[in-house]
């Protein structure tokens, strides 16, 4: 009988604790001025313990842990009527262990699973755009490399640099590729614009590795239009002399005859045709 008593203290304690960790995990200083509640969701049923003046927004900020719903996910029923937030339990006549419905609002969920989708989808661009940039830095030290070099009177070889110049391109179309928003949309446009100044670098280097065109045995052909009397009729005819200089330096008015090859190419006369007409038509 003793032994049966003890078991039988032992069960009333534990309730009794348990009630009272539950009402001070509610914040409830006095367990005699709290209600208990049983909530249904689904198959569950949970067992929630808050103050008397308390409201059912409450009740579902204490349903976030047993649930994993956030307030705004959960729709609280009593009575078959769905209750607003600031309600108070007590106006709406709930009392000890009265029982309440939790249902989840499909639109929250649907918000809340749409917004998880987002934010993973920004997680995976910043880590592919993460993953080009560190590629860009090893190109950017290649190129300032050049820099230095082309500042202390040398030069990249050019084939280097067009290779950089295709490795940028190609990080440049893996940043198009990439589809960001938010947070992701601005480090993409960052990069983007470091990438195109990079280029840009190249090309001034590439273009200061390129020589003028040396003008040694530079060819020159000139036109000179003579006239001619022609046998035929009382007709002016005109012959094209091709003047070929290849020393343009010796060029002043008229080729000289040491560095000229002359060849004559007779034109058909033509009534109506004068000098001028015939260059342009030549």
């Amino acid at each position: 009988m003793e032994g049966s008593n003890e078991d039988g203290s032992d069960a009333i304690n534990t309730g009794v604790h348990d009630q009272e960790r539950k009402s001070k995990s509610a914040g409830i200083a006095d367990p005699s001025s709290s209600i208990g509640l049983k909530v249904a969701h689904g198959l569950f049923l949970h067992d929630v313990i808050v103050p008397v003046q308390a409201s059912f927004g409450d009740v579902k900020s204490l349903l976030v842990q047993e649930t994993g719903l956030e307030p705004q996910e959960q729709r609280l029923l009593f009575r078959g009527k769905e209750k607003e937030d600031a309600e108070l339990l007590s106006n709406a006549g709930v009392k000890d262990k009265s029982k309440l419905l939790l249902v989840e609002d499909s639109a929250a969920r649907e918000r809340r699973i749409h917004e998880q989708q987002e934010q993973e989808q920004i997680t995976r661009a910043c880590q592919a755009i993460s993953d080009i940039q560190a590629n860009v830095d090893k190109l950017s030290e290649q190129v300032s490399a050049c820099e230095a070099t082309a500042k202390e009177g040398g030069g990249c070889p050019d084939k280097d640099l067009l290779s950089l110049s295709e490795m940028l391109m190609q990080s440049l179309l893996k940043l198009d590729a990439i589809k960001a928003e938010g947070e992701a949309k601005n480090s993409r446009r960052t990069e983007v614009k470091r990438v195109q100044g990079l280029v840009d670098t190249i090309d001034r280097l590439r273009g200061a590795n390129t020589s003028p065109p040396s003008v040694e045995n530079e060819v020159i052909v000139t036109t000179q239009w003579e006239t001619f009397d022609s046998d035929v009729g009382s007709n002016s005819g005109c012959r094209v002399r091709l003047l070929i200089n290849k020393n343009p330096e010796e060029i002043s008015g008229v080729p000289r005859k040491d560095h000229c090859q002359t060849s004559d190419l007779a034109a058909p006369s033509s009534p109506k045709m004068n000098l001028a007409s015939e260059s342009k038509m030549w």
